[in-house]
């Protein structure tokens, strides 16, 4: 790790661009932020990580007051060598991780070392990157793995794009004019290829990280509502009812120790 921050309630940052030396992740904790990275735009919420390579611009804006982790890093490849931008390893500029339990203990963990030079810092800070890297590849090798085993390459994109904006507005009529189909045939391929509809799959996503808020975090209903994509509180809350069977209050009752 070069260097590790820590930033809680910013409402911009100090440059809308800037070129690193090394690797860097941007990964909000709490709001949101949009980036550019090689041509490549999108927005960015809590259980995302945001990469960009060394010498290449990033380019970033505060849609909503954020907290976020910054890491700068040298990626190197399993032999000791320095990670290129064009590696395999970096398909997309943004990530979404679905094991949020892990990635928010990581970030408890990382948070009280923030632009320290402490010598026990430096072990534990490199040590929790490269869990979160081992979590990228994670997410990168399940997605190359449904690749191999599906016979309809569109949604293979579908997949992606839902994985990439599960915790923004996303709508199925977004993602159907992203792919160039209809929203009956977005959902009947979709389910023939992965057995579930993308909406379940993109509700799946967004309550597994709601759970997670609600059990690891004070956070309001309204908050964790805006982290994980939906509109307001009260449609979280309806949402999270209907799946789970208990109110998203008696569920942070029940099974926080």
């Amino acid at each position: 790790m070069v260097r590790y921050l820590y930033v809680q309630d910013r409402e911009q940052f100090s440059y809308p661009e800037e070129v690193y030396k090394h690797w860097v992740v941007l990964a909000a904790e709490a709001g949101r932020f949009s980036y550019g990275v090689q041509g490549q735009q999108g927005s960015a919420g809590f259980g995302q990580l945001v990469f960009c390579p060394p010498g290449v611009p990033l380019g970033r804006m505060i849609e909503s007051r954020l907290t976020f982790h910054f890491m700068e890093f040298d990626w190197m490849t399993e032999v000791g060598e320095g990670m290129e931008p064009s590696n395999a390893y970096y398909p997309e500029p943004i990530v979404t991780i679905r094991d949020i339990h892990r990635l928010k203990s990581n970030y408890d963990y990382m948070c009280p070392w923030s632009d320290t030079n402490e010598p026990g810092g430096r072990p534990l800070l490199n040590h929790l990157l490269t869990d979160l890297l081992y979590l990228y590849r994670s997410e990168l090798e399940a997605y190359r793995q449904s690749v191999r085993t599906r016979t309809d390459p569109l949604m293979g994109q579908a997949a992606l794009y839902l994985q990439q904006h599960a915790f923004g507005p996303l709508s199925m009529r977004e993602l159907s004019d992203e792919l160039g189909i209809s929203q009956s045939q977005l959902t009947r391929r979709y389910q023939a290829s992965f057995g579930r509809s993308p909406i379940e799959e993109l509700t799946s996503t967004r309550l597994q990280a709601a759970r997670t808020l609600l059990l690891e975090t004070d956070r309001t209903l309204e908050d964790i509502a805006e982290a994980c994509g939906y509109q307001n509180g009260y449609y979280l809350s309806r949402v999270f009812t209907k799946k789970m069977k208990v109110s998203p209050s008696e569920f942070r009752r029940a099974h926080r120790v």
